[in-house]
């Protein structure tokens, strides 16, 4: 496949398919009806012929009399067969004015990473470094695409309202909530976390066995402890992720089809659980930062494109870690930011502004969604303790490496009733013959 596209390159650039009139007339008058292509500018900008032919072919599979099972099988055989010619010629129209060989070359990488992706469920390290390198080439055009691309053949699940633990969002009100998001980057929700919830996730996280990160062997003579407020080892403590997901409490938050409901919305398509932390943040260091605890500012990218729910498990003020976040960073950066690492407060303060950064305060309970493509960092603790609870979402599970989590024990009826509606969305879970009885 990919030796036709290289043949394909040259012509590809050197001749239009049609010209950008005839071109963006000749989509209005085919697809005005496609509420989907109108709501993402970066396909309705695609140029490919292929492209239009294969969209047709999509409304074809939806028009069948079978189950969706099955048209999900058609969609997923008609996205293997085309996604990477799609891809390349949207690359071909690209005019990256910086890097333009090494967009190319990284570009054929994360085809190929991609579809070894999809043969083995592996991201190898080769395929993950190229789509954060797309990132920051394309100033985040390359992520916007691909995650509309493959909302044609992942579409959002359609979900009842029987499991709503926390209520998040009404649904006259989630076009808002997504619209700030996509505005400034994230949201503050009114409603906050049971204050019964919180005190059994604190008493949880209190005894649970945490890895010490960073690890100081001057400090402590194990990498692993249980987390002493009044002797604190180490600027952050994580709990292992196996064990946050066997907490009935937490099963049913990443249940709760109000917050996957926001988060299909906000991607347009389904979605996928990716990760779970919790972690105890420390004042060991008296405000000065530790970049490995994420204390200077910085932009993530674990997945083409994801958001995170944090959940305040303890109040957070100015001293004791506020999340510090830079409104509309996650829509694009100024060229001297384009780059992976970590980044001073002068280097964004110079080019953002003090005033559109947001330090973001809140009582026990408070729930955030954000785009953390955007920069942001915790800040120092200058004193104090703070619990933090992050589940992530994404669109696939292509990106930074992750394993199963395996569930043994009973689920609660909650997350079993939302693996039956959205099972992708569950996809690294791992059900033994225990948990399913």
């Amino acid at each position: 496949m990919l030796d036709i596209l290289f043949e394909n390159r040259v012509s590809l650039k050197l001749k239009k398919i049609f010209s950008k009139a005839d071109r963006f007339f000749c989509k209005l008058a085919r697809y005005r009806h496609y509420k989907y292509l109108f709501r993402n500018k970066f396909i309705i900008d695609t140029p490919s012929e292929k492209f239009l032919s294969l969209v047709l072919e999509l409304q074809d599979i939806e028009q069948q009399l079978i189950d969706e099972s099955e048209k999900e099988k058609l969609r997923y055989s008609v996205f293997r067969r085309d996604f990477s010619s799609v891809l390349w010629a949207w690359a071909c129209e690209q005019k990256i004015r910086s890097a333009h060989n090494q967009f190319y070359d990284t570009m054929i990488i994360f085809i190929e990473g991609y579809e070894c992706y999809c043969d083995t469920g592996v991201t190898t390290s080769e395929a993950y470094y190229s789509s954060r390198q797309l990132y920051w080439i394309t100033n985040g055009s390359f992520n916007e695409f691909w995650a509309s691309f493959y909302g044609l053949f992942f579409p959002k699940y359609l979900l009842p309202n029987q499991v709503e633990n926390l209520e998040l969002i009404k649904l006259k009100d989630l076009q808002n909530v997504v619209g700030e998001i996509k505005k400034n980057g994230y949201h503050i929700f009114d409603t906050k976390l049971n204050s019964e919830i919180s005190d059994r996730l604190v008493s949880f996280a209190e005894v649970s066995l945490c890895k010490l990160s960073p690890y100081y062997p001057e400090l402590s003579t194990k990498e692993y402890l249980i987390y002493d407020r009044h002797n604190p080892k180490s600027v952050t403590y994580r709990i292992d992720e196996q064990e946050l997901a066997k907490n009935l409490d937490i099963q049913n938050l990443i249940a709760d089809f109000s917050v996957i409901s926001m988060v299909q919305e906000y991607f347009g398509c389904r979605a996928v659980l990716r990760n779970i932390s919790m972690w105890w943040s420390t004042d060991l260091l008296k405000g000065a930062s530790d970049s490995s605890s994420a204390q200077l500012y910085h932009w993530d990218g674990d997945a083409i494109k994801f958001i995170n729910i944090f959940v305040y498990l303890t109040e957070v003020t100015t001293h004791n870690g506020p999340h510090c976040f830079v409104r509309n960073s996650h829509r694009s950066k100024p060229p001297s930011l384009l780059r992976d690492g970590r980044f001073s407060d002068q280097e964004i303060e110079d080019f953002y502004g003090k005033n559109n950064i947001d330090e973001i305060v809140g009582k026990k309970g408070t729930i955030i969604a954000a785009d953390t493509r955007a920069f942001h960092k915790g800040k120092a603790l200058e004193d104090g303790e703070r619990l933090i609870l992050m589940l992530t979402f994404s669109t696939d599970l292509f990106g930074a490496p992750y394993s199963s989590i395996q569930l043994s024990d009973q689920l609660t009826d909650s997350l079993s009733i939302s693996m039956r509606y959205s099972p992708y969305t569950y996809a690294r879970l791992t059900l033994t013959s225990k948990a399913v009885e």
